[in-house]
């Protein structure tokens, strides 16, 4: 276990779902005693939350972007040091989000000179095939003032969620990747495409197994027909549509892709000679595309990190009073200010110093704060039609219980769609613009600070 330096990076973050507070009974009253627990300031947004409601979109969190683990020969301290090397590295490409970013002289200084004291956490394990793997965390404040210090602009956590609609064409048939079932090339395929999503820190969300044999939809896909390809998944979170098409080229494979988000996001041609090769320079070129359009300039990677804390169940005035006390009151906290509510939910931005690690065992301290863990993947049915709720959440990882070489990075990736306003989601990538993942919790008021029941126990 290493030691983090106290460092503060500032993130620029967005309001989310604002919608009425109370009812039209209880605004005049309601408002007096939020003037208590609120500062003036921040009167004018709670007035807008007894008034109005705005239709919402999607954000997506990624959890796990600073951890990574790394194959290693022993559990020498010279092998150690070198897995901190390999290790910074991969989660530097996810955070820069640039592979150019990375051939700097003072970058590549940094990561032999720095990488273990950006170390939060290590421990060994073993995979399925008896291979040594170090499991490493590093420190999101440490890896992003670093980045920062070396003028590199930092992709944060808050990321486009891409539905991408895939179809190879091997010379003899034509098939569709999809997240579950197919056969053997189809997965082969599907793996390579989540590993290296994840491998850059990309959401990635793939259809279900139930168009498999839709021959209309891989014409669709073929013909790059937008509006249809739209239309079956309108009801679906995301925020970009990929459509790929992957035929043979010669002994190699050729990809021939579009993104797109209501209006053209990039298109381009790449070719590889294994689904590996072509997989990793197609995301890498969605990534790269996506991080030089939302990443924080370094200039504003600098004191004082913040971090928005969305609680469910904080649905009378006096909760909301109480979680604003409570965070005011731990010691990393600077500044609290309320950011949205809605009927029964609340999202508090804090100010915070040190490691974001530091501020999450505070709020552990604090019995009233239930962790909201993010959701394993509930899509694996085959038979089950793509909605929303098959949707919510995931894991970017294949949902077979066969292990590829992609789950030594898929498994500790995880993304969790959030809802934002559509005047925010439409505003340029303001909503994208946060550099740490929003903490969930579940407020639980009738418990106290010395309550015996910890997070998640009732």
């Amino acid at each position: 276990m290493f030691g983090m330096p106290l460092l503060r990076p500032i993130v620029r973050t967005h309001r989310r779902d604002i919608e009425p507070l109370c009812g039209s009974n209880d605004r005049r009253n309601g408002l007096a005693v939020v003037g208590r627990f609120f500062p003036r300031r921040f009167l004018g947004l709670i007035v807008l939350l007894f008034l109005t409601g705005v239709p919402q979109a999607w954000s997506v969190t990624v959890e796990g972007l600073y951890e990574v683990r790394v194959p290693v020969a022993d559990g020498t301290r010279e092998a150690r040091q070198e897995a901190y090397r390999t290790g910074l590295r991969q989660v530097l490409l996810r955070v820069a989000g640039r592979r150019s970013a990375l051939a700097s002289e003072g970058v590549n200084a940094m990561i032999g000179d720095r990488a273990p004291d950006l170390v939060q956490s290590y421990q060994y394990e073993t995979d399925e095939e008896g291979q040594q793997r170090l499991v490493l965390k590093f420190g999101a404040v440490g890896v992003n003032r670093a980045l920062a210090d070396q003028g590199v602009a930092v992709w944060g956590a808050n990321r486009p969620l891409t539905f991408a609609w895939i179809a190879v064409d091997s010379g003899r048939d034509r098939r569709l990747v999809s997240r579950v079932g197919g056969d053997s090339p189809s997965t082969a395929w599907r793996d390579a495409m989540i590993s290296a999503a994840t491998g850059r820190g990309l959401p990635l969300r793939l259809p279900s197994a139930q168009w498999h044999h839709d021959d209309a939809l891989l014409s669709d896909i073929r013909g790059q027909f937008l509006s249809k390809l739209r239309e079956r998944v309108a009801d679906v979170p995301h925020n970009l549509l990929g459509i790929v098409n992957i035929s043979r080229a010669g002994s190699g494979w050729e990809a021939s892709w579009r993104l797109e988000n209501g209006g053209e996001f990039g298109r381009d041609t790449v070719s590889a000679d294994t689904p590996e090769q072509l997989a990793s320079r197609m995301i890498g070129l969605w990534a790269e595309s996506l991080a030089e359009r939302y990443a924080v300039a370094a200039g504003d990677v600098s004191e004082g990190q913040k971090v928005d804390l969305r609680l469910d169940n904080v649905s009378e005035l006096d909760d909301y009073g109480a979680v604003s006390q409570s965070l005011s009151d731990m010691e990393p906290v600077d500044q609290v200010r309320p950011v949205s509510v809605t009927a029964d939910r609340a999202t508090f931005r804090a100010t915070f110093s040190g490691e974001l690690s530091v501020l999450k065992e505070y709020i552990a301290l604090d019995k009233r704060y239930v962790v909201v863990e993010a959701a394993s993947d509930p899509s694996s049915s085959r038979s089950e039609p793509e909605s929303p709720a098959s949707l919510g959440a995931g894991v970017l990882q294949p949902e077979s219980s066969a292990s590829g070489e992609g789950d030594q990075v898929a498994d500790m990736l995880q993304y969790e769609p959030l809802k934002v306003t559509e005047a925010e989601g439409e505003a340029d990538g303001e909503s994208f613009e946060s550099l740490y993942p929003v903490l969930r919790y579940r407020w639980r008021p009738v418990g106290t600070a010395s309550d015996d029941t910890g997070p998640g126990q009732e």
